[in-house]
This record gives C-alpha cells, sequence and structure tokens, in this order.
C-alpha cells in the first residue's frame, strides 16, 4: 500500500482502505519475486540517489552491527523512506526495511527513556512529599510537647499561687 517507492508490504488483501490511503500496487509472483540481497559492494548509487543528502550505506552498516546510535548520528531521523536506494542498490540490500527497524528501535528506546524518568520523577515526588509529612509530624509533636510543657507550668504556677494564697489565709487566723 502506498506505491511502488514508498509502501509498505501487506499483510493481507482484506487491510480497508481509508482516506490517507495514496495507492496500491498489486504484482503478481513474478514481479514481487524477492531476490535474495548480497554484500555491499560500496559502489556509492544509494549516496547519490538519496534525496536527502544521507549516507545509506554507512548507516545500514551501523544498524546491522545494533549502533542505532551511530547510525542515528548520521540522519537516520532525516531519511524519508522514499526507497531510492534502495531501488538502485545493485546488491539488492533491502535498505529501506533497516531504516524502519532502525527508526523503531530508537522509538521504542526514547519510550522507555521516557517512562524511566516518569517513574523516577514520581518516585522523587513521593520521597519528597514523605519527608514533608515527617517534617510536619515531627514539628507537629514539638508543637504539643511546647504546649504540654506551657500547660504543665501555668498548672504548676497556678498551684503556687494557690498554695501561697493559702498560706496567706493561714496566718492571719
Amino acid at each position: 500500500m502506498g506505491g511502488p517507492m514508498m509502501g509498505s508490504i501487506l499483510p493481507h488483501t482484506r487491510v480497508p482502505v481509508v482516506k490517507g490511503t495514496s495507492g496500491i500496487l498489486l504484482l503478481n509472483a513474478g514481479e514481487a519475486a524477492e531476490s535474495e540481497s548480497e554484500a555491499c559492494i560500496r559502489c556509492g548509487r544509494c549516496i547519490k540517489a538519496c534525496p536527502m543528502g544521507l549516507l545509506p550505506l554507512e548507516m545500514s552498516a551501523r544498524i546491522r552491527n545494533d549502533d542505532m546510535d551511530g547510525a542515528s548520528n548520521l540522519g537516520l531521523s532525516d531519511c524519508i523512506a522514499c526507497g531510492c536506494c534502495a531501488y538502485v542498490c545493485p546488491s539488492h540490500i533491502p535498505l529501506v526495511q533497516y531504516f524502519y527497524h532502525a527508526k523503531g528501535d530508537l522509538s521504542e528506546r526514547q519510550r522507555a527513556l521516557l517512562r524511566s524518568e516518569a517513574t523516577k520523577k514520581l518516585a522523587q515526588q513521593r520521597q519528597s512529599r514523605l519527608e514533608r509529612a515527617a517534617r510536619e509530624r515531627a514539628e507537629a509533636a514539638a508543637l504539643r510537647k511546647a504546649q504540654r510543657a506551657a500547660q504543665q507550668a501555668s498548672e504548676a504556677a497556678s498551684a503556687a499561687n494557690e498554695a501561697s494564697d493559702a498560706g496567706k489565709q493561714k496566718e492571719p487566723a
């Protein structure tokens, strides 16, 4: 679906056609016969064919070696997946498939990183809430202790006043 250059292979024919569908290309068995990809001969045709000026052969080599960051540094995200590089490749290397795979892997890594950062942020917020609650409990306990001490001091003072008042009343008699 999508045409011969930028299209993607569909798993079966019962896929719905939607508003964004630009084309459907049906090939017979002879036209769709896949040729085996061979080793890259480093001819440079893919570089000349790339409308974005990227280095498809270098990016695919890094992707095959699981160096997704290296491929990303070479401009993987700038690739528009037009298929020109794969079309002109005499070795029939499925370059666009490599690029789709790498982009998916990089986006999955990015999502995992964002989830990790969100989890870390939530854990830090929880820790700060727990620390604040503990600090508030300690302050409340200190305030209650100070109020009890003040109340005991006032009770002791009133008891002393009562005792002195009682002593004054006994003296004249």
